[in-house]
This record gives C-alpha cells, structure tokens and sequence, in this order.
C-alpha cells in the first residue's frame, strides 16, 4: 500500500465495508486499504485530478466529481460519465448517494439533477421546478424518501414525492447561504452556515448560533 496521494483533501465518503475514500486537490483519489491507501489518478481514468465531491457506497460503486466530469467505479476501473449536451458535469458541487444504482448531483449553476444507472437516465431540477437555486452546495437524503438540498445563498430545499419546499431565514434558519448538511438518518436534518447551525425536527427549526461554547441554542 501507498500513502495517502496529497495533503489537500477536499472530499471523504465511507462505503459499506468501512473503507474511506478521499479526494485530493490535485492528485486524484486515494482509499484506505491494508493499512495505507491506493491511489488513482487520470492514469487509472479518472476524468480529472482534482475532485470536488465523492459519494462511496460500497467498493465496487464509488461515484466521483472532478474538475473535468463524472466517473463512477464498479471495482476495477473507473468509467467516465455523460449528461450528453443538456447537462454539463464539469461544475458539479455535490454527490450524494444512498442506493448503488442512484446518484444525487449539485451543479453550480445548473441545479441538481438524479442519475438513474439501471437506464442511465438523467432527471434534472432547476429553480424552475421549486429549486431555491440553481447553485447547490450540498444534498443529503434524508432517509425518509426526502431529498434535501443546500444553496449558495437562497437558503436550503427539500424534494418529497416531486413536491418542493423551500426554507430560509424567514423560517428559522441562521443564514440562507448553506454550507453543510447531515441526518441522523430518523427524519432530523441539521444545517451548517456562515451564522450557525440549526435542527429541523419535522416541523420547526431550532438554532444554535455562535458561540456553540455556551451550550445555550437560540
């Protein structure tokens, strides 16, 4: 096994086997394995060097976003995606996954679109269809068949059952520019931003603004 191929990461993801991938501003991706990592690079067929979001379900289907597009890996090579010309996959943001054959991206600029691989059929959302906006920092499923998805600055949208609803400031959150989004997998969502963070229990938000040091939420 290798060391880990740069310094500067800019992604992780777990798959299923407790493998951690990583990518690196510059040097590809590298994953935990043997008590080191293995690294690939444009050599192994990655798109691009510089990776701008991973999502690892399992070894054998890890999907990466680099500067140059889209690939995803089934365990031996990496094979490069395509949006064809609606779509392109040189912006994207955020990757989320929750299945092995689905996969979430946030576009900068061009919203968020699902991947299906069983017909590598492509569904794409834009403000147009209730999206905040077409800026997506971040997406999380919630694991209650809701997909959430943060902006750059109109604050965070929530996709369930092809209805879109839309949070900001006016509801309770600290700041409409999001930067962070986690679940605990039971329907609570919890949001990063320049202000704070906040908790959304299914029906009004709680926030937590700085300093978190005082145990006091607001």
């Amino acid at each position: 096994a290798n060391g880990l191929a740069r310094n500067a990461i800019t992604a992780a993801s777990t798959d299923n086997t407790g493998q951690v991938w990583f990518g690196t501003d510059g040097s590809g991706v590298s994953v935990t394995a043997d008590g080191g990592f293995v690294n690939f690079t444009t050599s192994e067929g990655l798109p691009g060097d510089y990776v701008r979001a991973i999502a690892a379900i399992s070894p054998w289907r890890v999907w990466v976003a680099t500067n140059r597009g889209m690939a995803v890996f089934d365990g031996g090579s990496w094979n490069r995606m395509s949006a064809g010309d609606s779509l392109s996959l040189n912006h994207v943001l955020a990757l989320a996954a929750e299945w092995e054959n689905e996969v979430w991206i946030g576009t900068n600029g061009e919203g968020a679109a699902r991947y299906d691989a069983r017909d590598r059929s492509w569904t794409r959302y834009t403000a147009r269809d209730g999206l905040a906006e077409d800026v997506v920092t971040c997406i999380v499923p919630d694991g209650q068949g809701a997909v959430w998805f943060g902006t750059v600055e109109r604050g965070l949208s929530r996709l369930s059952q092809e209805t879109w609803q839309t949070f900001t400031t006016a509801d309770g959150l600290p700041d409409n520019r999001i930067t962070a989004l986690a679940t605990d997998g039971y329907g609570t969502m919890w949001v990063g931003t320049p202000k704070g963070a906040a908790r959304f229990d299914g029906s009004e938000w709680e926030r937590y603004p700085l300093p978190l040091g005082s145990g006091k939420k607001e």
